[in-house]
Formats: structure tokens, sequence, C-alpha cells
């Protein structure tokens, strides 16, 4: 399992998941998915290779209203664009800090964050909509991205790549892979945080919030078998996906041996 980037101009943490195998041994249509950071700093040449060389079609902005708002990038032309907010407002640990860092004086509680996307009326509805897009094959090549295409990027790719029946393992894999990436996020966070508060312990766990950690997504993981018995469980009866549709979308993305 040779997880990569694509090949862009910059690093960003983007990626499509054709090198992945499910249980089965089946991969995923080149060209179908792309799980990405956010857009607002891509080139206009990078633009044009997801467009020309990945034939990007539609994307999927997770970000809250008042983030989208405030770090906007050009709408694509040709591109459909659809803003489906996982949460209503942004949190610390998800999007960047920015003018906010002074107002931030504990750590955020990501394990409390990601159960709330999985657990919320609302949340559970946006999911819906999420994953009905990324079911529906008229919208291939689909990008769906958050801020820096960990957390909210990370859930969503959990509950895709597990109706299309790929291991734990393999989409913990893929999840950790963001930290190849991020890290030097984190490094300035770091820095930051440091600067204004002068506690390296404080600083040290802020850092770690802008990390992507296998417990956050192992806690969800939890939640939705404790609770189903099975993710698949969990998207058919919280989500609302049904298995009909489950099974139309395995046979429509899925190459079959």
């Amino acid at each position: 399992m040779n997880i990569h980037n694509l090949k862009l101009v910059k690093k960003h943490n983007i990626r499509s998941f054709d090198c992945l195998l499910n249980k089965n041994g089946n991969k995923i249509i080149d060209n179908t998915f792309i799980r990405s950071d956010c857009l607002s700093d891509y080139s206009s040449e990078e633009i044009d290779i997801l467009v020309n060389d990945y034939k990007l079609n539609t994307i999927i902005d997770l970000r809250s209203d008042d983030e989208a708002f405030s770090d906007k990038y050009n709408k694509i032309k040709g591109v459909k664009y659809f803003h489906i907010p996982l949460l209503k407002h942004r949190r610390a640990g998800l999007s960047g800090t920015g003018d906010n860092s002074n107002k931030i004086t504990k750590v955020p509680n990501m394990y409390g964050i990601y159960r709330e996307i999985v657990s919320s009326k609302y949340s559970k509805k946006q999911l819906n909509k999420v994953l009905r897009t990324l079911m529906n094959k008229k919208y291939y090549c689909v990008l769906y991205h958050c801020t820096y295409g960990k957390d909210r990027t990370g859930i969503v790719t959990l509950l895709l790549l597990s109706m299309l029946d790929f291991d734990i393992d393999v989409v913990l894999k893929d999840y950790l892979y963001s930290n190849k990436v991020v890290s030097y996020n984190a490094d300035n966070i770091y820095k930051l945080f440091l600067e204004k508060t002068k506690n390296k312990d404080f600083a040290l766990s802020m850092k770690n919030v802008y990390l992507a950690d296998s417990e956050y997504l192992k806690y969800i993981i939890d939640y939705m078998i404790e609770k189903r018995g099975t993710i698949l469980n969990y998207i058919i009866k919280d989500i609302k996906i049904s298995p009909r549709k489950v099974e139309k979308f395995k046979k429509d993305v899925l190459v079959m041996d």
C-alpha cells in the first residue's frame, strides 16, 4: 500500500485512493475521489492539473460557514461546488487559529468534536448529504475537503471506505498519512502558543491537536460499533444510507475481479 500525495507543484495534503485495496482485493476506479485540504492556497497551475490530469468535476467543502466565508477560494469554471458544513461554527483544532489565538485558553477536546460530528442530529444530516453526493457517479471526479484535510475529511473518508469494504487498518494508515504533510502547521502552532503563553506544555498540547491522531478516529469507530454493531450498520441506520444504495455504490466505483 503505497499512499502518496497527488503530483502537484507544491506539497499539499491531497491524495486519491487509487493505490488502496479493499478486503476482497478490489480497488477504486481511478479519478473518482480525492481527499484534500482547503484549496485557497492552490496555484492556478495546480488547479489546472486537478482539472486536466485528474478530471476534477465536483468539490465538496466541509468547512463551517464562517470558515468558508473568511477563507474563500475562487470557484473553478466548469467544476460544481457544494458547501456542506459538518459543524455549524469553526472550532479550534479543526480550523486555523487566525486572530482568535488569544482567546484560546484551553486545549480543544478533539474526542468531543469527533463524537459530535457522528452523533449530533445536525452533523448526521450533513453527512447524509455528503455521502449521497459522493455516491452519485455524475459528480466524479469529486474532491472533498475541510481546512487541513485531516479531521472532518478523515471522518468522511472513514465512512466512504467502510462502505467500500476497506479494512480499518487501511483507513487508519491513510488517515495518519496527513501528518507527513500537516506537521509543519503543527510546528507553527507550537511556536505561536509558546510565544503567547510561555507555557511549553500548553503549546505542545496545542501542537498535538493539529496533528492526526488515530485515537480520535478509533474513538468514533468504537462509538459506531457499540451503538450499531458495525460501521456499515451505523451508516445505514444513523446516516440513513440504504443497503441497496451501498451495493449499487460498490458496483459503480470498484474495479471487480
